[in-house]
């Protein structure tokens, strides 16, 4: 089962903010160890694509919440 199942089917919405917040941290000390503007246009391109997703999938979490997030900060 995904997180968004396992949350809606044990009622514990909590679940999924835990997986956001959780996602959220792996993803900002990923983002401090690593660059994204590199000579390897095709590494480059992998870890840009995983920026994308860690973004919609924190999107889409949020959204199932009904949790708001600033445009910029």
């Amino acid at each position: 089962k995904n997180v968004i199942e396992s949350a809606g089917m044990q009622y514990e919405p909590n679940e999924l903010a835990y997986y956001i917040r959780d996602l959220a941290t792996q993803f900002h000390i990923y983002y401090n160890a690593f660059t994204f503007i590199l000579e390897d246009q095709d590494l480059a391109q992998v870890r840009r694509s995983l920026i994308h997703a860690a973004k919609q999938s924190l999107r889409n979490g949020r959204s199932i919440l009904g949790v708001g997030a600033p445009e910029s900060m």
